[in-house]
This record gives C-alpha cells, structure tokens and sequence, in this order.
C-alpha cells in the first residue's frame, strides 16, 4: 500500500492505524540509575539532617508557555483567537529551595548566562549558605554549563559550604 499524498498518509493514520492527533505532553527524563547512585552515594559523606541541603535551579518562560492549547466551538466550525504574532519576552528564575521552602529568586530577562548566574548566585544565595555541618551547607545544582566554573566553586568553599552537583535529567 503505497501513499502519495498528505491526504492519504493522514487517512491511513486515523482509519487504517486507528491513530489519533493530539497534544504534546512533555515529561522529564528521569535520572539514570546510576547517576542517582553517584549522587546519593557522594552525598552519604556528607548529609546528616535535611535542613543541611538547599537547592538551586533555573528555568525560564516565554508568551507562548502560557498559552491555550485547546478551546470550544459549535460542531464544524474551527476554534480560533487572535492573539499577536510574537513570542514575548522571555523571562528566567534563579530559585533556591530548602525542606522549608524557597528561599530566595532572582529573575533576569531573556536567559541566564553564566555572568549572570554568577551575580545572581552572589546578591541572592551566598549570604543564605552557612558552613558545613550547619543547615544550608550542602550546595545542590545540576550540571548545566552555567555552573560549571571554577569561581562558582571558589564561592561555595568561601563560605565553607560543599557543593553537590545532581545528574541532568
């Protein structure tokens, strides 16, 4: 059975293999096995109460996140809204997380760079670190280019913190 035309290809998809359009659901991919073992053991050296670890990350959100992705509408009509042609502005969060909740934010527009990162990470997150054994000690971040730098090391042990880098998932 040979198709050659969109209109075929799309009937043998919705009658032939009973397949259906939809939307997208996007997941993260869970973390190795062994890269949470990596973790968990390095971390065994280390971690004596929750309260000794705080977390770090960021992420960031454009117009279009934020946007409907279905609507209703009579039978055989389509379902439309004007909404403008751009993206927006895009807009990123630099959070800190302990047992109790956040701690500090700091937001920039566009994207982190690891300039960024850094003078955000030195107003907002070093005067909440305390020498390790106390609480907020253990410095958690992912591997993300941005915090892999050497400064960003020399900081954590200024404070006589430790930092833990957690596996990307």
């Amino acid at each position: 059975f040979l198709c050659s035309s969109e209109g075929c290809v799309l009937r043998l998809l919705r009658f032939e293999l009973n397949l259906s359009r939809k939307v997208l659901e996007r997941r993260a991919r869970e973390a190795l096995p062994f890269e949470v073992e990596t973790y968990l053991a390095k971390l065994r050296g280390f971690y004596s109460y929750p309260e000794q670890l705080i977390f770090l990350d960021e992420t960031s959100k454009n117009g279009l996140d934020s946007m409907q992705r279905y609507a209703w509408s009579a039978r055989g009509e389509r379902a439309v809204v004007r909404v403008p042609f751009k993206r927006g502005n895009r807009v990123s969060i630099l959070a800190t997380c302990d047992v109790r909740g956040f701690v500090v934010w700091e937001t920039t527009e566009g994207t982190f760079t690891r300039k960024r990162f850094h003078r955000a990470f030195i107003k907002q997150v070093v005067m909440h670190l305390n020498p390790w054994s106390l609480s907020r000690s253990i410095v958690n971040m992912d591997n993300a280019l941005i915090h892999m730098y050497k400064e960003i090391e020399e900081v954590v042990h200024r404070c006589r913190a430790m930092r833990l880098r957690i596996a990307r998932t």
